[in-house]
């Protein structure tokens, strides 16, 4: 870890890098947080005083050690080995692969954003209609774009999540890398033509029905025992990866702000290149901001800015439709009751009216 203090006469900027293999997404929120409160303890005269730290990196790591044969663990298997046996296409390319050693230096990477008025209404005005989290409109809206890019209804990906779901494990304040990598297959069901409270709801319900939020499939792949998985092959090869970050303007508070000048390359350009297209999204300044790292080997730019205009346009379609949504619509994974699907509960709800 090293920190930098750039004196300037616009104001200061303060820099912090730090290896990945020591903080991830979520834990750089800890840290800005505990920065914040230190400096404004510091501005008034206060000790600093941050809050109780939590479980350490290391009891984590040896609990899910232990987790990785447990009988909880071992009964995700059965989830996963459908979603591996689940058919999907590949993505089809502009141009033919070459070869399989990409490296980030082959990348370029185009920006898909909102306005600050698209991004408010996307953040309070949507997820009451279908009883929704910001993924499963982020999601439904990508899973239409890709259909519209690609032709296919179902499209495999890798989605990312902060790993720190291991239940009586507290570590909300612990900085480390916990990030989780698990597929996925994005689906439009047939037959759903342009029903959009539909596909938001099949979305949603498709994404609840993850265990223990995906935290599972990287543990059963890389820690669990040979004897316990020989019945899986993890071979699923997303060709797309997706992860949502956040909002990081609430972690900076009044007196700090993002800066806009570039903290320099995240990556060495010699980094293997570990997906075609890979998307990364942030609430900036107010603003929602999806990256599209593309291969350039493999796709022209205009492709790319295809599917990026997709994307935005599903998504302010998503979020105007939700907006007119007055009164909520539950979905099975709201109640609990096994068994019924969404047309069954719509059913059921219909009845009652």
């Amino acid at each position: 870890m090293k920190t930098v203090l750039f004196r300037l006469k616009e104001g200061d900027r303060l820099l912090i890098v730090i290896h990945h293999l020591g903080i991830d997404g979520f834990s750089w929120r800890v840290l800005a947080e505990d920065i914040q409160q230190a400096y404004a303890q510091g501005l008034t005269g206060e000790p600093v005083r941050l809050p109780s730290k939590t479980h350490s990196f290391q009891y984590w790591a040896e609990q899910i050690q232990e987790y990785a044969d447990s009988d909880g663990l071992l009964q995700e298997k059965a989830y996963w080995k459908e979603i591996e046996a689940i058919p999907v296409k590949s993505l089809p390319t502009d141009f033919e692969a070459e070869s399989n050693a990409w490296r980030v230096r082959d990348t370029r990477t185009i920006l898909v954003s909102l306005s600050e008025e698209e991004t408010e209404m996307l953040l309070t005005k949507v997820n009451h209609a279908y009883n929704t989290e910001i993924n499963d409109i982020l999601l439904t809206a990508f899973a239409r774009a890709m259909q519209l890019w690609h032709g296919d209804s179902k499209t495999l990906i890798n989605m990312e999540g902060h790993g720190r779901e291991l239940e009586h494990v507290d570590v909300s304040r612990t900085v480390g890398w916990f990030t989780s990598i698990y597929p996925v297959v994005l689906e439009i069901p047939p037959g759903s033509d342009d029903d959009l409270g539909y596909q938001i709801k099949y979305v949603k319900e498709l994404l609840r029905k993850i265990p223990g939020k995906g935290m599972g499939y990287g543990i059963l792949k890389y820690l669990t025992s040979s004897e316990n998985k020989k019945d899986m092959a993890f071979d699923t090869r997303p060709q797309v990866s997706f992860n949502y970050l956040g909002q990081f303007d609430r972690e900076t508070g009044d007196q700090f702000r993002l800066a806009e000048e570039s903290s320099g390359h995240d990556v060495s350009p010699e980094a293997e290149l570990l997906y075609d297209v890979d998307l990364n999204g942030i609430v900036i300044q107010g603003k929602l901001e999806m990256s599209v790292t593309y291969n350039r080997k493999l796709y022209k730019a205009e492709s790319i800015e295809k599917l990026g205009a997709h994307f935005r346009r599903e998504l302010l379609a998503i979020t105007a439709h939700c907006a007119a949504v007055e009164d909520t619509e539950i979905t099975p994974s709201d109640i609990d009751y096994d068994g019924l699907d969404i047309d069954q509960l719509d059913d059921v709800l219909g009845s009652l009216q």
